[in-house]
């Protein structure tokens, strides 16, 4: 924040989030954010995502360890970027958050906007005057299981797809999947309710008063961090594995689904426990947080299903944020086939 009020940024206020940000939903009965393009839908659990999208703030931020960032803007249309660890600082000078999970990053109606913020955050700046990506990996598989993809989270997908590879010089784009291993869906987990615990410890929070689906994350994540810490050696062999595949398809960006749903029915979860809260979390995460624990950048863009957003994510290696966004830039806004087309294996 000392770097945003340096630069003349004007701070307007704070923003509502899903309690310990353990949520991608907000559960509470009063002041819960909306989403801006449809009151019936909610915004990603994102009172920062809606306030960009009602046009009350040019920016926000969001400290993303498994999407915070990026599923709000998908829900919102908006640009959602998780840069690499250390390119921007977390809160408080913290050294990691959330077991190392966590990055801070800008959420922005335009990539213009969230390379602006993204320049004054890590002190330098960020030129989208660069060339496209050369070669594209497509990917409909989300790294851990969920239900089936939309048909517009597809369309929109392979849609981008087609627009980074239109033109001259554009990409040559194939359909791959990255190496997922076994396990990913719990080395996550683990990290994220230890994660929840500490932040839960350092604001003092009694647990008898979180809501109930809370509750539960805290107290498995203090038996995680008594018994069974998270070790960094494993998130460590998923990135080598998978920078491994990306060199060795001669891959620039990983292109997918930045979710595999539309937003939730806005109150849907209210009342939930931690089950079916945590199903619901899954559903929407399905295609962010495999690239937290990889520790790479990612970005997500809307593109235009018909005149209704649908976000698709790109993932880079590292130092790669502002490629990312420059392709972005290409993407935002853009209209691109709607559902049902078949889809070719390879654009070539």
């Amino acid at each position: 924040m000392k770097r945003l009020r340096a630069a003349g940024a004007v701070v307007v206020g704070k923003v509502r989030i899903p309690e310990l940000a353990a949520w991608t939903f907000t559960q509470a009965t009063q002041c819960a954010p909306r989403n801006p393009l449809d009151l019936s839908i909610d915004p990603g659990g994102s009172g920062a995502a809606a306030a960009v999208a009602a046009r009350m703030a040019v920016l926000a931020l969001a400290t993303d360890g498994g999407g915070a960032a990026r599923v709000p803007a998908a829900c919102c249309g908006l640009i959602g970027l998780k840069p690499g660890p250390g390119v921007v600082p977390l809160p408080r000078g913290a050294d990691e958050r959330w077991c190392g999970l966590s990055a801070t990053g800008p959420i922005a109606r335009t990539a213009e906007d969230a390379a602006l913020l993204l320049g004054v955050l890590s002190a330098e700046p960020v030129d989208l005057d660069l060339p496209g990506p050369r070669r594209v990996a497509l990917s409909l598989r989300a790294p851990w299981p969920s239900r089936s993809l939309h048909p517009d989270h597809r369309a929109a997908a392979i849609g981008a797809a087609a627009r980074l590879r239109a033109g001259p010089g554009g990409a040559i784009v194939a359909f791959a999947d990255p190496p997922y291993p076994r396990g990913l869906v719990l080395q996550w987990m683990r990290r994220w309710q230890a994660g929840v615990a500490q932040d839960a410890e350092a604001l003092g929070l009694d647990p008898g008063t979180a809501e109930r689906s809370t509750r539960t994350v805290v107290r498995k994540g203090r038996r995680v961090l008594r018994f069974t810490p998270p070790r960094p050696d494993v998130t460590a062999a998923w990135r080598e594995r998978v920078l491994g595949w990306m060199d060795e398809g001669d891959y620039d960006v990983l292109l997918g689904p930045a979710t595999a749903r539309p937003p939730l029915r806005a109150g849907a979860m209210l009342g939930h426990g931690y089950t079916s809260s945590l199903l619901t979390t899954a559903t929407s995460l399905a295609c962010t947080p495999a690239w937290n624990l990889a520790g790479l950048p990612a970005v997500v863009a809307p593109v235009l299903i018909g005149e209704r957003p649908v976000g698709v994510q790109l993932v880079g290696r590292p130092g790669a944020e502002a490629a990312l966004l420059a392709a972005a830039a290409k993407l935002e806004r853009r209209a691109v086939p709607t559902a049902g087309l078949p889809a070719p294996r390879v654009y070539a």
